[in-house]
């Protein structure tokens, strides 16, 4: 405190809340230490989480780490034993908040990204975000320390070193940012209910999780920070009065670390790498870790494998224990992390893509019923509008899309070239089977970042290319056609379709 009231009684009850507020400082600063050295930890040990977007997470626990430590070091140490402890502990805690929140406003920036560009990495984005965070929290504290706005916050019952006076002007250089962040976690929540409401019956189940977890995420955030924007805001209109709500707004600021290490511990991805390396210094009995054909446990089984095994077609002999139910099932739910929601969005748009597809080619069928057909033997005017031609429809509920086949017959045609029929073409791409194998999604580590899968039979892959490369393709059809026609054996690559759908 600033000063000590000359009431003896006022004296001993602010040191009482003193004792008490120091008391929580330490209880929960210690968890917060706690889960995010847990995060980070896990996160240095499973190489399987370096990637992104758990990258971001990494930072978040990082800046929640430091942030934390500020509070457990002013419970510990009690009153400032010097004056020029709370300028360090003021530059010290505006940093590391700064960039704690930057870190939770990115997240939800980054899930916005990928629910409304699904095709798009957005691991293109990572060093903005880094120049963003770092870059807003040392020029915010840099413009502090140099008007030498920090000091004492001049809070009732609340030893805090931040920015000088509650009525100062200078604290909307957090809380701005701050309220745009909210903004970022509740639309990020808008987008996951919007893009996933017409999710089909069997990812049902994965919907309703991802959307939990999601407002969890989103609830916990805005939640722990509003607590510290509704205390001063109490203070700034003159009601002092609240004790509760300053301990309250202690343990949400020093149990930041905490809420995020709860969120990441509930993680499936995390709980399924701590399961295996569980697993590898615990002893196998032949019940629990063993398969009559198959010899390995679940998380060696190839894709193939547990396809087979996901949709009840590996045999009864071949079928884990009872037992090992619950560890398939285990695996599955990594699929209800919040950052693999871009994965079911891609999920339903690739097969709606498929169905509409499927209805290209039965279009393409009563044009041939109606027109004389076309095969690869006969010659076609390399002026012939059928370069140009394009098939236009609005595919049926629930995910209406606006789809377009550029130039359908013409890759009907080069499709015919290289003995690929329409019936195998369709099985290729048979939506139902093809959803067991969507795990397989990548994107290009090239320059392009392109979206690519491949089909069940590995005969096909579907990929993502740029409205360039649309009109470049358009452009160069006819000598396209022409050379394939005339050079059956090229090694060129094979475009089998060009498609465009719009949400």
């Amino acid at each position: 405190m600033d000063s000590i009231d000359s009431d003896p009684e006022q004296n001993l009850a602010d040191e009482e809340g003193l004792a008490y507020l120091y008391q929580i400082y330490i209880i929960f600063s210690s968890l917060s230490l706690l889960g995010s050295l847990l995060i980070l930890i896990s996160y240095t040990t499973f190489t399987e989480l370096h990637r992104h977007p758990y990258s971001l997470m990494f930072f978040l626990s990082l800046s929640d780490f430091f942030f934390s430590a500020k509070y457990l070091l002013r419970g510990i140490i009690g009153a400032h034993p010097f004056p020029g402890l709370c300028l360090i502990e003021g530059i010290w805690g505006h940093f590391w908040a700064t960039a704690s929140v930057s870190w939770n406003g990115i997240i939800c920036l980054n899930l916005i990204f990928d629910l409304l560009q699904p095709f798009s990495d957005s691991v293109k984005y990572v060093k903005f975000y880094h120049a963003y965070v770092w870059t807003l929290s040392v020029m915010s504290t840099l413009l502090l320390v140099v008007f030498r706005e920090i000091g004492h916050a001049e809070l009732q019952y609340h030893d805090a070193c931040w920015i000088k006076r509650i009525n100062n002007p200078w604290q909307l250089i957090f809380f701005l940012p701050l309220i745009m962040y909210f903004a970022f976690a509740i639309f990020a929540l808008y987008l996951s209910f919007r893009k996933l409401r017409n999710s089909d019956v069997f990812d049902e189940y994965w919907r309703r999780h991802l959307l939990l977890r999601m407002i969890v995420f989103v609830v916990i955030f805005v939640a722990l920070w509003s607590v510290d924007a509704i205390y001063r805001l109490t203070i700034l209109l003159g009601d002092e009065s609240y004790l509760w709500l300053v301990y309250l707004d202690a343990a949400a600021l020093s149990g930041q670390g905490f809420a995020n290490a709860a969120i990441w511990i509930s993680n499936p991805t995390f709980l399924l790498r701590i399961k295996i390396f569980q697993k590898h210094f615990s002893p196998k009995t032949e019940e629990e870790g063993v398969y009559s054909e198959f010899g390995r446990d679940v998380e060696m089984m190839t894709d193939e494998e547990m396809m087979e095994l996901q949709t009840g077609a590996l045999p009864e002999v071949n079928r884990p224990k009872k037992k090992r139910k619950s560890s398939l099932v285990y695996m599955s739910e990594s699929r209800h992390d919040i950052h693999q929601i871009h994965f079911h969005v891609r999920r339903n748009l690739i097969l709606n893509l498929l169905s509409c597809i499927r209805q290209s080619l039965q279009h393409n069928k009563q044009l041939d019923a109606t027109h004389p057909p076309l095969d690869s033997r006969q010659e076609i005017d390399p002026k012939s509008v059928l370069f140009r031609e394009k098939y236009v429809f609005q595919s049926n509920p629930p995910l209406k899309t606006q789809f377009m086949e550029y130039a359908p017959r013409i890759f009907n045609i080069i499709r015919q070239m290289h003995g690929i029929t329409e019936d195998s073409y369709l099985e290729s791409l048979e939506p139902d089977v093809f959803a067991q194998i969507l795990d397989n999604q990548k994107f290009s580590e090239g320059r392009s970042g392109s979206f690519f899968c491949t089909s069940p039979d590995k005969r096909f892959i579907i990929k993502t290319i740029f409205h360039s490369e649309v009109l470049l393709l358009k452009h160069l059809l006819r000598h396209y056609y022409l050379y394939l026609k005339s050079n059956p054996r090229s090694l060129l690559v094979r475009f089998y379709g060009c498609y465009q759908f719009y949400l």
